[in-house]
Protein backbone atom coordinates (compact mmCIF):
# COMPACT_ATOMS: atom_id res chain seq x y z
CA UNK A 1 0.00 0.00 0.00
CA UNK A 2 1.27 3.51 -1.18
CA UNK A 3 2.35 5.99 1.63
CA UNK A 4 -0.21 9.25 1.13
CA UNK A 5 1.20 12.08 2.51
CA UNK A 6 -1.09 15.04 3.95
CA UNK A 7 -1.76 17.97 1.08
CA UNK A 8 0.13 20.98 0.73
CA UNK A 9 -0.77 24.15 -0.93
CA UNK A 10 1.73 27.15 -1.40
CA UNK A 11 0.02 30.43 -1.81
CA UNK A 12 2.85 33.03 -3.29
CA UNK A 13 2.68 36.72 -4.46
CA UNK A 14 4.54 40.28 -4.58
CA UNK A 15 3.32 42.66 -1.89
CA UNK A 16 -0.08 43.56 -1.42
CA UNK A 17 -0.90 41.47 -4.31
CA UNK A 18 -3.91 40.43 -1.77
CA UNK A 19 -2.60 36.73 -0.20
CA UNK A 20 -4.31 37.37 3.29
CA UNK A 21 -7.45 38.23 1.66
CA UNK A 22 -7.72 34.93 0.43
CA UNK A 23 -6.44 33.17 3.48
CA UNK A 24 -9.13 35.05 5.15
CA UNK A 25 -11.28 33.58 2.83
CA UNK A 26 -10.48 30.08 3.44
CA UNK A 27 -10.59 30.24 6.98
CA UNK A 28 -13.86 31.51 7.10
CA UNK A 29 -15.13 28.96 4.15
CA UNK A 30 -13.61 25.79 5.46
CA UNK A 31 -16.23 23.48 4.42
CA UNK A 32 -15.27 21.45 7.53
CA UNK A 33 -11.66 21.01 6.34
CA UNK A 34 -9.27 21.43 9.17
CA UNK A 35 -6.57 23.32 7.82
CA UNK A 36 -3.31 24.62 9.49
CA UNK A 37 -1.84 27.10 7.60
CA UNK A 38 1.60 28.85 8.11
CA UNK A 39 1.57 32.04 7.94
CA UNK A 40 4.39 34.98 8.14
CA UNK A 41 2.78 37.34 10.56
CA UNK A 42 -0.63 36.95 12.59
CA UNK A 43 -0.83 40.62 12.34
CA UNK A 44 -1.67 40.33 8.78
CA UNK A 45 -4.50 37.70 9.16
CA UNK A 46 -7.69 39.91 10.64
CA UNK A 47 -9.25 36.96 11.79
CA UNK A 48 -12.55 36.79 13.65
CA UNK A 49 -12.44 37.30 17.33
CA UNK A 50 -15.34 35.10 17.94
CA UNK A 51 -13.24 32.43 15.93
CA UNK A 52 -10.07 32.10 17.74
CA UNK A 53 -10.27 29.44 20.90
CA UNK A 54 -6.83 30.05 22.34
CA UNK A 55 -3.50 32.16 20.72
CA UNK A 56 0.41 31.31 22.59
CA UNK A 57 1.64 33.91 20.19
CA UNK A 58 2.79 30.71 17.91
CA UNK A 59 -0.45 29.19 17.01
CA UNK A 60 -3.89 30.33 16.76
CA UNK A 61 -6.30 27.44 17.66
CA UNK A 62 -9.67 28.36 15.58
CA UNK A 63 -13.20 27.34 16.35
CA UNK A 64 -14.01 25.70 12.62
CA UNK A 65 -11.26 22.96 13.31
CA UNK A 66 -8.34 25.11 11.70
CA UNK A 67 -5.21 26.08 12.92
CA UNK A 68 -2.64 29.23 12.15
CA UNK A 69 1.24 28.71 13.01
CA UNK A 70 4.13 30.89 13.11
CA UNK A 71 5.88 30.27 9.97
CA UNK A 72 9.91 30.40 11.18
CA UNK A 73 12.64 30.79 9.36
CA UNK A 74 13.36 27.34 9.77
CA UNK A 75 10.91 25.52 7.49
CA UNK A 76 11.37 21.74 7.58
CA UNK A 77 11.39 22.38 11.67
CA UNK A 78 7.88 24.19 11.61
CA UNK A 79 6.40 21.61 9.04
CA UNK A 80 7.35 18.87 11.37
CA UNK A 81 5.42 20.45 14.37
CA UNK A 82 2.35 21.26 11.74
CA UNK A 83 2.42 17.55 10.79
CA UNK A 84 2.48 16.25 13.98
CA UNK A 85 -0.64 17.89 14.81
CA UNK A 86 -2.61 15.94 11.58
CA UNK A 87 -4.65 18.37 9.72
CA UNK A 88 -6.69 17.73 7.13
CA UNK A 89 -4.34 20.39 4.69
CA UNK A 90 -1.52 22.31 4.96
CA UNK A 91 -1.73 25.87 3.10
CA UNK A 92 1.44 28.08 3.57
CA UNK A 93 1.38 31.94 3.25
CA UNK A 94 5.02 32.85 1.03
CA UNK A 95 6.00 35.93 2.09
CA UNK A 96 6.07 38.71 -0.42
CA UNK A 97 9.05 38.44 -1.49
CA UNK A 98 9.71 34.89 -1.54
CA UNK A 99 10.09 32.64 -4.28
CA UNK A 100 7.16 29.96 -3.75
CA UNK A 101 8.82 27.88 -5.87
CA UNK A 102 11.82 27.29 -3.19
CA UNK A 103 8.90 26.18 -0.50
CA UNK A 104 7.55 23.83 -3.14
CA UNK A 105 10.87 22.30 -3.73
CA UNK A 106 11.73 22.10 0.17
CA UNK A 107 8.72 20.22 0.91
CA UNK A 108 9.20 17.58 -1.30
CA UNK A 109 12.59 16.38 1.33
CA UNK A 110 9.68 15.29 3.64
CA UNK A 111 7.56 12.33 2.67
CA UNK A 112 4.98 12.63 5.14
CA UNK A 113 3.81 15.64 2.33
CA UNK A 114 2.02 15.33 -0.67
CA UNK A 115 2.89 18.58 -2.24
CA UNK A 116 0.07 20.38 -4.43
CA UNK A 117 0.05 23.27 -6.28
CA UNK A 118 1.72 26.95 -6.13
CA UNK A 119 -0.70 29.55 -6.36
CA UNK A 120 0.71 33.14 -6.71
CA UNK A 121 -1.62 36.07 -6.69
CA UNK A 122 -1.56 38.79 -8.46
CA UNK A 123 -2.32 42.68 -7.69
CA UNK A 124 -4.49 43.69 -11.24
CA UNK A 125 -3.79 47.19 -10.54
CA UNK A 126 -0.18 47.28 -9.44
CA UNK A 127 1.60 44.12 -11.58
CA UNK A 128 2.62 45.66 -14.62
CA UNK A 129 4.08 49.25 -13.45
CA UNK A 130 6.14 47.31 -10.52
CA UNK A 131 7.42 44.89 -13.01
CA UNK A 132 8.84 47.97 -15.09
CA UNK A 133 10.75 48.64 -11.61
CA UNK A 134 14.01 46.72 -11.82
CA UNK A 135 14.57 46.21 -8.21
CA UNK A 136 11.06 44.18 -8.37
CA UNK A 137 11.28 42.42 -11.65
CA UNK A 138 13.27 39.03 -10.63
CA UNK A 139 11.62 38.85 -7.71
CA UNK A 140 7.85 39.20 -9.19
CA UNK A 141 9.27 37.30 -12.57
CA UNK A 142 10.55 34.31 -10.54
CA UNK A 143 7.29 33.92 -8.47
CA UNK A 144 5.14 33.93 -11.46
CA UNK A 145 7.63 31.22 -13.09
CA UNK A 146 6.48 29.19 -10.15
CA UNK A 147 2.79 29.15 -10.60
CA UNK A 148 0.58 26.88 -11.09
CA UNK A 149 -2.37 28.66 -11.12
CA UNK A 150 -1.65 32.69 -11.31
CA UNK A 151 -5.32 34.42 -9.36
CA UNK A 152 -5.82 38.10 -10.84
CA UNK A 153 -7.00 39.83 -7.68
CA UNK A 154 -8.64 43.35 -7.85
CA UNK A 155 -10.21 43.05 -11.14
CA UNK A 156 -12.26 45.35 -10.21
CA UNK A 157 -9.93 48.03 -10.25
CA UNK A 158 -9.26 47.19 -14.03
CA UNK A 159 -11.34 46.73 -16.73
CA UNK A 160 -9.27 46.01 -19.35
CA UNK A 161 -6.34 43.17 -18.74
CA UNK A 162 -5.64 41.92 -21.68
CA UNK A 163 -2.13 43.25 -21.53
CA UNK A 164 -1.52 42.12 -18.33
CA UNK A 165 -2.51 38.53 -19.17
CA UNK A 166 -0.73 38.45 -22.36
CA UNK A 167 2.48 39.43 -20.12
CA UNK A 168 1.67 36.77 -17.63
CA UNK A 169 1.37 34.12 -20.16
CA UNK A 170 4.94 35.00 -21.98
CA UNK A 171 6.47 34.72 -18.05
CA UNK A 172 4.22 31.54 -17.80
CA UNK A 173 2.62 29.29 -20.82
CA UNK A 174 1.96 26.68 -18.12
CA UNK A 175 -0.13 27.95 -15.24
CA UNK A 176 -3.84 28.56 -15.03
CA UNK A 177 -5.28 31.78 -14.93
CA UNK A 178 -8.08 33.02 -12.87
CA UNK A 179 -9.73 36.36 -11.18
CA UNK A 180 -11.40 37.02 -8.46
CA UNK A 181 -12.20 40.37 -6.22
CA UNK A 182 -10.96 40.62 -2.47
CA UNK A 183 -9.75 37.15 -2.98
CA UNK A 184 -13.01 35.65 -3.10
CA UNK A 185 -12.66 32.43 -4.88
CA UNK A 186 -13.57 28.47 -4.49
CA UNK A 187 -10.78 26.48 -2.65
CA UNK A 188 -11.38 23.13 -3.72
CA UNK A 189 -10.44 24.56 -6.89
CA UNK A 190 -6.71 25.67 -5.45
CA UNK A 191 -6.31 22.72 -3.25
CA UNK A 192 -6.15 20.30 -5.94
CA UNK A 193 -4.00 21.71 -8.19
CA UNK A 194 -1.72 19.01 -9.00
CA UNK A 195 2.07 20.76 -8.54
CA UNK A 196 4.78 21.46 -11.09
CA UNK A 197 7.57 18.81 -11.31
CA UNK A 198 9.91 19.60 -8.69
CA UNK A 199 13.13 21.79 -9.30
CA UNK A 200 11.21 24.68 -10.94
CA UNK A 201 12.22 27.02 -8.81
CA UNK A 202 15.04 29.59 -8.98
CA UNK A 203 18.12 30.52 -7.22
CA UNK A 204 17.19 32.28 -4.38
CA UNK A 205 17.68 35.31 -3.87
CA UNK A 206 19.89 37.29 -1.59
CA UNK A 207 16.12 39.64 -0.32
CA UNK A 208 18.61 41.22 2.02
CA UNK A 209 19.91 43.04 -0.02
CA UNK A 210 17.11 43.76 -2.64
CA UNK A 211 14.88 44.65 0.31
CA UNK A 212 14.75 46.00 3.32
CA UNK A 213 12.38 47.54 5.76
CA UNK A 214 11.65 50.57 8.38
CA UNK A 215 9.54 50.34 11.39
CA UNK A 216 8.49 52.87 13.82
CA UNK A 217 6.51 52.78 16.81
CA UNK A 218 4.33 55.28 19.28
CA UNK A 219 3.08 56.85 16.29
CA UNK A 220 0.35 59.83 17.58
CA UNK A 221 -0.68 63.33 16.86
CA UNK A 222 -1.45 62.79 12.88
CA UNK A 223 -4.72 63.15 11.26
CA UNK A 224 -5.85 60.25 9.10
CA UNK A 225 -6.52 62.53 5.77
CA UNK A 226 -2.48 63.79 6.62
CA UNK A 227 -1.04 60.74 6.72
CA UNK A 228 -2.91 59.48 3.73
CA UNK A 229 -1.85 61.92 1.27
CA UNK A 230 1.99 61.60 3.06
CA UNK A 231 1.80 57.97 2.52
CA UNK A 232 0.32 58.48 -1.10
CA UNK A 233 3.83 60.91 -1.93
CA UNK A 234 5.90 58.16 -0.78
CA UNK A 235 8.21 57.39 -3.93
CA UNK A 236 7.82 53.82 -5.57
CA UNK A 237 10.33 52.77 -4.20
CA UNK A 238 8.43 51.96 -0.50
CA UNK A 239 6.53 48.75 -2.16
CA UNK A 240 4.35 47.90 1.30
CA UNK A 241 3.58 49.93 4.05
CA UNK A 242 1.04 48.56 7.44
CA UNK A 243 0.72 49.28 10.67
CA UNK A 244 -1.47 51.24 13.08
CA UNK A 245 -1.22 54.72 14.16
CA UNK A 246 -3.21 57.23 16.75
CA UNK A 247 -5.11 60.45 15.12
CA UNK A 248 -7.70 62.00 17.27
CA UNK A 249 -7.44 59.78 20.27
CA UNK A 250 -8.15 56.92 18.09
CA UNK A 251 -6.27 53.77 16.53
CA UNK A 252 -6.43 53.62 12.71
CA UNK A 253 -4.91 50.49 10.57
CA UNK A 254 -3.02 51.98 7.56
CA UNK A 255 -2.01 49.87 4.23
CA UNK A 256 -0.49 51.09 1.01
CA UNK A 257 -0.06 48.74 -1.61
CA UNK A 258 0.99 49.66 -4.99
CA UNK A 259 -0.51 53.47 -5.31
CA UNK A 260 -3.77 52.70 -3.03
CA UNK A 261 -3.84 54.10 0.64
CA UNK A 262 -6.49 52.18 2.69
CA UNK A 263 -7.36 53.62 6.28
CA UNK A 264 -9.61 52.20 8.57
CA UNK A 265 -10.52 52.09 12.76
CA UNK A 266 -8.23 49.72 14.44
CA UNK A 267 -9.60 49.92 18.24
CA UNK A 268 -7.41 48.34 20.80
CA UNK A 269 -4.33 48.11 18.49
CA UNK A 270 -0.77 49.52 19.36
CA UNK A 271 0.68 52.28 17.07
CA UNK A 272 3.35 50.41 14.57
CA UNK A 273 4.13 50.74 11.49
CA UNK A 274 6.66 49.01 8.61
CA UNK A 275 7.70 50.07 5.54
CA UNK A 276 8.69 47.26 2.86
CA UNK A 277 11.19 48.72 0.20
CA UNK A 278 13.98 48.37 -2.50
CA UNK A 279 16.99 48.68 -1.61
CA UNK A 280 17.32 52.12 -3.04
CA UNK A 281 14.37 53.41 -0.39
CA UNK A 282 15.06 56.80 1.43
CA UNK A 283 16.55 56.54 4.80
CA UNK A 284 14.25 56.01 8.04
CA UNK A 285 14.99 59.50 8.93
CA UNK A 286 13.82 60.72 4.99
CA UNK A 287 10.71 58.07 5.34
CA UNK A 288 9.72 59.96 8.68
CA UNK A 289 10.40 63.34 7.37
CA UNK A 290 8.04 62.15 4.47
CA UNK A 291 5.41 60.96 7.08
CA UNK A 292 5.77 63.93 8.80
CA UNK A 293 6.87 62.05 12.15
CA UNK A 294 10.00 63.98 12.43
Amino acid sequence: MSHVGIPLTIIGGFLGAGKTSLLNFLLKNNQNVAYAVLVNEFGDLAIDEDLIVSHDGQTIALANGCVCCSLSNDLMETLVQVIALKPDHIVIEASGVADPGRLRDLAYLDRDLKVGGVVVVIDSAAFLSQLDDPHLADTMEAQVRSADILLLNKCDLVMDRSKLIQKLIALNSVAQIAETEQGAFPFAALLDLTAQLPGTGSEAHLHNKVFKAISFTGITELTPKAFCAACEALPSSVVRLKGFIEADGQMFEVQRSGLSVDVRPAPGCKPDLVLIGTSNMPSRDEIARLLRLA
